[in-house]
């Protein structure tokens, strides 16, 4: 296992013909790929990951001090983040960079926020 395993072994179980317009095989589901080429721990931290993304952001969202712009970036990110969510259902985007800067921008907001309390 590991990481584009699915793209390799995948040759081995599915025929020819279910190959895409691209070249490559899709699993057709972020969390089915994931837990194919991570094994059932690497599904747990990777819901967890999620999970920890979407509590950090209602955190945000539910501080009285937070200011307007920030209120609405962070409403923004959890937006994107629901749509990454809902989409890992019907599409594989294991490797689609969004959903790490929306976790690189949530670390941010937080820190920010931590910081101007202290």
């Amino acid at each position: 296992s590991g990481g584009r395993t699915y793209d390799y072994l995948s040759a081995k179980y599915l025929p020819a013909n279910y190959i895409t317009l691209e070249g490559t095989r899709a699993a057709h589901n972020t969390f089915l790929k994931v837990l194919i080429e991570q094994g059932a721990i690497g599904l747990v931290f990777f819901i967890l990951f999620l999970f920890l993304n979407f509590k950090s952001l209602y955190f945000i969202l539910n501080k009285n001090s937070v200011g307007n712009k920030v209120f609405i970036h962070t409403f923004a990110l959890l937006i994107g983040l629901s749509g990454f969510w809902m989409s890992a259902i019907f599409i594989d985007r294991v490797y689609f960079e969004c959903v790490y800067i929306i976790t690189a921008l949530t670390v941010y907001f937080t820190n920010t926020l931590n910081n101007s309390n202290s």
